[in-house]
């Protein structure tokens, strides 16, 4: 399973899937993730994941918010 940023290139997919392994049923999905800058790898948490990325886009207006599309 491959996640990739949309809004910038970091690489969390590692982070990513921890978070989402129960959410990986679907071969295609958009999440969005909130976290904190100063420490990425212990404060990060799942808000809701959509199929629709036009909803996604509003929420990523956000700088803590980062969207995610994993196939």
């Amino acid at each position: 399973m491959q996640c990739e940023v949309t809004r910038n290139h970091l690489m969390v997919s590692k982070i990513f899937y921890k978070v989402n392994k129960r959410m990986f049923l679907n071969s295609v999905m958009v999440a969005v993730v909130l976290y904190y800058e100063h420490d990425l790898r212990k404060h990060y948490r799942v808000v809701r994941h959509f199929y629709n990325e036009s909803i996604t886009t509003k929420l990523v207006a956000s700088k803590r918010a980062l969207l995610f599309r994993c196939r």
